[in-house]
């Protein structure tokens, strides 16, 4: 305390580098590695647990893998995996609505709105009123978005399909 503060049994100095609270000590008899607390069950598991084997592990390192290739391939064309699916989807299927988009890329609706709307400001897609309801509106693949899947519509699908030879449909 200096003589300008009063004095006051609840005030406390503020910290320097000479007051600094000492470092929380182990508490005694602690390992220091707490896998000595585990069980023999749970040691049997994991000693015999293969990140390798676990399937999520394997997907998302193919899907790390194929964005990789996907990056290197489409680096010149500012186009991202999905807004190729997207493009994809709207060829095979012209004049869907924002709905069965979403759907078929497996997406959430306002997630393709955001890109669909990317999409149509770099004129790939071309969108319209649908026939039924005005407000919806049906999707088109616009003349730049043909000229870039001639481009690069199959550039690394060899790659993609002899790597990571799955399908999420039959076909």
């Amino acid at each position: 305390m200096t003589a300008e503060q009063p004095y006051s049994p609840i005030a406390t100095p503020p910290l320097t580098k000479t007051n600094t609270p000492p470092a929380k000590a182990k508490p005694a008899g602690q390992p220091a590695d707490a896998s000595d607390l585990l069980t023999p069950e749970a040691r049997r598991i994991l000693d015999n647990f293969r990140l390798e084997d676990v399937a999520s592990h394997l997907l998302r390192r193919a899907h790390f893998a194929a964005e990789e290739v996907f990056s290197r391939e489409f680096a010149r064309e500012s186009l991202t995996p999905r807004q190729k699916a997207a493009l994809v989807v709207v060829y095979q299927q012209p004049g869907l609505n924002q709905n069965a988009l979403a759907e078929r890329l497996f997406m959430d609706r306002n997630t393709v709105a955001e890109m669909v709307k990317r999409l149509v400001a770099a004129g790939l897609v071309r969108r319209a009123s649908g026939k039924g309801d005005q407000r919806a509106y049906e999707f088109f693949l616009a003349p730049e978005g043909a000229m870039l899947l001639n481009r690069r519509g199959n550039a690394a699908e060899p790659r993609h399909a002899a790597g990571y030879g799955c399908r999420a449909t039959p076909p």
